[in-house]
């Protein structure tokens, strides 16, 4: 039993046999096909994975068309072994077949597999005679050896085929591609350049872009600067910037730029080379600091302004105070209470705006801290109460100071201020990975039901009443901010009645830098 092969192999598909004339390729093998085996006729039919019927793409020694029972084809093309008949007419297996030829006249019948070279079944080199006989062994040697040869030529017209259809959809992504693209060799001579990168250029200069530099008259100063990128490409593999760029239109852009080292099947250099146009993105991200940048100033300077009226009015309710002092009944001294504690929020609001504003201008600069002595000194701010105990691991951590010493001051007053006991424990951990510092502030206070956790840090959002606990509700929004401007991240595990605890994740940055 001959060896059955995959007949709507890969390799075939997506190749349209239909469109592409391959008797060309395959004349000299079908010369040597008639002379070799001494026969009048010879044809190549290969398998069309789209279709169960093979097609004839050669023919030699037939006047017309091959019209032949296809009910033969299947008998014959699934067979990947030399075959041949001597005699057809005398076969029982082909009693019922019709022949090839209008004439039926053919006896003899022999067929050689066209393999691929990862061996599927691509179609048959096949041969026939008037008169009945058989090969000898070197006409089959041969006859294989054609068969190989065909074979091999049907593939390279296919890889062709392939690599031109690659070819296509490249340039089809090159073209469409709003990125300006181009290629350069060992010498900076652009080899390649889309149209997006050619219409920067006025319609008299296009003409010198390909198999110029495009700096040909720049003086040897500005050459090289426009060059460098390109030598640290050839130089290191790759380059990435985001340049300004004045293009011969008039144009200038702000371009991202990616230069990538490739090699040549030849085993030359070029750079690839693409350029993204976010000249719009920096005019927004432009405005946007800008915008921030005034609203930053406007809260610094409004809360800055805003202390002096805080203070004359604070001076005022004191001097009442002493003017009515022993005057006013019960009901007014409590009122008057109400009024200095709701300026005394209005202060601590005006302090915590200010403080908001000002976090990220706190800067980079990088210290050399003890945990413990930054949280004593926390502890001094706070005035602690004599009933809490405050555990705190003795570590040393490169960390910048300011920020550090605000966001512990914030929590661990949030833990004292919420605690529902006169006494409580607060424990401050730290834990040093490859990349970053993880800090631990837990207390053993009432915790938080886990609905709200996302809700606390938002700006001015309290979970408590305004006259059960003082503060601003900008205490965990300051401590989120400082944190995301280091790109860290603050999270909370906490349960109703089970104690708070807060993580944060800080990552380190490089001491050398800031040495």
């Amino acid at each position: 039993m001959p060896n059955q092969r995959n007949l709507k192999t890969i390799e075939l598909i997506n190749f349209d046999l239909n469109q592409i004339n391959l008797a060309p390729i395959f004349d000299d093998v079908m010369e040597q096909t008639l002379k070799s085996c001494n026969v009048p006729y010879a044809f190549i039919q290969i398998i069309n994975p789209q279709n169960t019927l093979p097609l004839v793409k050669a023919k030699i020694g037939f006047d017309g068309e091959v019209s032949y029972n296809y009910s033969i084809a299947n008998r014959l093309t699934d067979n990947d072994n030399f075959f041949q008949v001597e005699d057809i007419k005398t076969e029982k297996a082909f009693e019922d077949k019709t022949s090839p030829l209008a004439s039926n006249q053919i006896h003899f019948y022999a067929s050689a597999p066209l393999i691929s070279v990862k061996g599927d079944l691509l179609g048959h080199l096949i041969i026939m005679d008037t008169e009945a006989k058989l090969l000898d062994d070197t006409q089959i040697s041969f006859l294989n050896l054609l068969a190989k040869n065909a074979a091999v030529q049907f593939e390279l017209v296919k890889k062709n085929d392939q690599f031109d259809r690659i070819l296509e959809i490249y340039a089809l992504i090159s073209e469409t591609n709003p990125d300006i693209i181009f290629a350069k060799d060992r010498e900076f001579k652009i080899i390649h350049a889309n149209s997006a990168f050619i219409n920067l250029y006025p319609k008299e200069s296009r003409d010198k872009i390909i198999g110029y530099t495009t700096v040909e008259g720049y003086k040897k100063k500005d050459t090289a600067v426009f060059l460098e990128q390109d030598i640290i490409a050839f130089e290191k593999g790759m380059s990435e910037v985001i340049e300004k760029v004045a293009f011969p239109s008039g144009e200038t852009k702000t371009l991202f730029t990616t230069k990538k080292r490739f090699k040549s099947a030849n085993g030359e250099d070029y750079i690839l080379g693409i350029g993204r146009d976010i000249t719009e993105n920096e005019k927004l991200i432009s405005l946007l600091k800008k915008s921030n940048k005034d609203l930053d100033e406007f809260a610094y300077s409004a809360s800055h302004d805003l202390k002096s009226p805080l203070n004359a009015i604070e001076n005022l309710i004191d001097w009442i105070e002493e003017d009515t002092e022993g005057k006013l009944d019960e009901d007014s001294q409590e009122h008057f209470r109400l009024i200095k504690k709701r300026v005394g929020r209005m202060r601590r609001l005006v302090e915590d705006l200010l403080s908001y504003s000002k976090i990220e201008r706190c800067g980079q600069e990088i210290d050399k801290l003890s945990l413990q002595a930054v949280v004593t000194d926390c502890l001094y701010l706070l005035n602690m109460p004599e009933e809490f105990t405050i555990n705190t691991q003795d570590i040393t951590v490169f960390l910048p100071k300011i920020p550090l010493e605000m966001i512990l001051t914030n929590l661990l007053s949030n833990a004292i201020k919420h605690h529902t006991s006169k006494s409580g424990t607060i424990d401050v951990t730290c834990i040093e990975q490859p990349n970053s510092y993880q800090l631990s502030i837990t207390d053993d206070g009432p915790g938080i039901d886990p609905k709200y956790h996302e809700k606390i840090f938002k700006r001015f959002n309290k979970l408590a009443s305004k006259d059960e606990i003082e503060g601003s509700g900008l205490g965990l929004s300051m401590v989120q901010k400082a944190i995301n401007f280091y790109d860290g991240t603050i999270r909370i595990e906490s349960e109703e009645g089970k104690g708070c605890k807060f993580i944060i994740d800080w990552p380190k940055v490089n001491k050398a830098s800031n040495s």
